[in-house]
């Protein structure tokens, strides 16, 4: 209750000091003096960057209440997850689908989709009254593994940018945050006092001690590596095949896409490997990439599975990991708008040489008094 009171008095008074700094400097500024309210252009600046700034805002509201909410209360984890996904899926849809002509239709296709649709199908069965350790696990290690894991390779530079951005950004980290609260807090453990206290493992955990080698593997390793090979295929159907020339006709975007375009930026050295040859032989490289990344983050997350100092830990590493980068990329960006700000308000050349052709009475020399 103490963390949560904390949380509440903590979010809004960040959101008040950006709103004072950012929105008086954005859009209030744009208006200029009292005679600019009428001005319509003026006017319709000044909303925008209102607009803008209220997204942003909202954005970080998002991924800080999700922060609280891990701390404050882990046992409601899944229900946030629940209530995110209500939101979040039918706007991404809509945003995806209908705005900006289907330009990024087809990352609905994502495994991200896949894994938060599979995660949620399963956390509702829990509520409903049936429990699957061994799905549980796998799921698990699908969500701490490749769809957690998946932030570093995006970097999240844009996490705090726009609204949608941090959707992106918490649909990779919700889905582990929701099982981590399935398989760590059982009944009489909902606090983390109480499962402090507790040195067992949680009930859901218990049958991992007891089972042999390969029920372990085929559980942890095997079946989210099915799960994977079934999206794959999928994927491959629909976007390499069945939409490919509407793809290249049309301009659609693609995961594919935006991460070779930014691994070019980069200098990436997986991008001279993968970006080179024929389309197939892109396609099959980058499918044998995410495979071998694939695995070795379900290896990954696998101690996390067990121990539970190793999950808080990795829960921490996963929302500190975007956070790094997306306040490398606002220190950058504030650094450009407050050069570009000086270069703004710096005065014209033809006045800066008349300037400088004065004394310091401000007499032009010609008019000067000589010296005495």
């Amino acid at each position: 209750v103490t963390k949560a009171a904390l949380f509440a008095l903590a979010v809004p008074f960040a959101m008040a000091i950006g709103l004072r700094g950012r929105l008086s400097r954005d859009g209030l500024a744009a208006l200029g003096s009292f005679e600019n309210v009428f001005d319509l252009d003026t006017l319709q600046k000044s909303c925008a960057a209102l607009k803008a700034g209220l997204r942003k805002h909202v954005s970080n509201a998002k991924y800080a209440g999700s922060c609280g909410e891990e701390g404050a209360a882990p046992w409601a984890l899944p229900r946030v997850f629940f209530a995110f996904l209500t939101v979040a899926m039918p706007w991404r849809f809509y945003d995806f689908v209908f705005r900006h002509r289907g330009y990024n239709l087809f990352y609905l296709f994502d495994f991200c989709y896949w894994v938060n649709a599979a995660v949620a199908w399963y956390l509702a069965g829990g509520a409903a009254g049936w429990d699957l350790p061994h799905l549980s696990a796998a799921l698990y290690s699908l969500a701490d593994g490749p769809v957690a894991c998946a932030l570093a390779a995006w970097r999240c530079r844009w996490t705090f940018g726009s609204a949608d951005h941090t959707t992106s950004t918490l649909m990779h980290l919700l889905p582990g945050l929701a099982m981590f609260a399935h398989q760590h807090f059982g009944p009489g453990t909902e606090t983390w006092a109480a499962r402090l206290q507790r040195p067992a493992p949680a009930p859901a955990l218990s049958w991992l001690k007891r089972s042999d080698l390969p029920a372990l593997l085929g559980w942890r390793v095997a079946a989210p590596l099915l799960f994977y090979a079934a999206w794959q295929l999928h994927y491959w159907l629909v976007v390499q095949v069945g939409f490919a020339r509407r793809i290249q006709a049309r301009g659609h975007d693609t995961s594919f896409r935006c991460l070779s375009r930014r691994a070019k930026r980069a200098g990436n050295l997986l991008a001279a490997v993968v970006l080179h040859g024929s389309v197939a032989r892109r396609v099959v490289v980058y499918g044998l990439l995410q495979a071998v990344f694939t695995l070795s983050t379900l290896a990954l997350a696998q101690p996390s599975l067990t121990s539970f100092p190793v999950a808080c830990v990795w829960q921490v590493a996963k929302f500190a990991l975007p956070l790094w980068a997306a306040c490398q990329h606002e220190a950058q960006a504030a650094r450009q708008h407050e050069a570009q700000a000086a270069r703004h308000a710096a005065p014209p050349a033809q006045h800066r040489h008349a300037a400088q052709r004065r004394d310091g009475r401000g007499v032009p020399h010609r008019l000067a008094a000589p010296a005495s």
